[in-house]
């Protein structure tokens, strides 16, 4: 079971949170992520070239 809370009254500040509800537990991680990081990923097609996108993130992340 999954236990969801979804705020969406004030625009400026949308927010979603998510529980696992499991009777045993179950080993988790958590990383957060600081504004400004640079991050890159692969396109997925493939082709002798590779183009990668890149983009730096604007907000902090968990």
């Amino acid at each position: 079971m999954c236990t969801r809370v979804f705020n969406n009254r004030d625009e400026a500040y949308l927010t979603t949170a998510r529980n696992m509800d499991w009777k045993t537990q179950l080993p988790t991680s958590i990383y957060t992520f600081k504004s400004g990081l640079k991050k890159y990923a692969l396109d997925g097609k493939e082709s002798e070239e590779l183009t990668n996108w890149h983009w730096t993130s604007k907000y902090s992340s968990i």
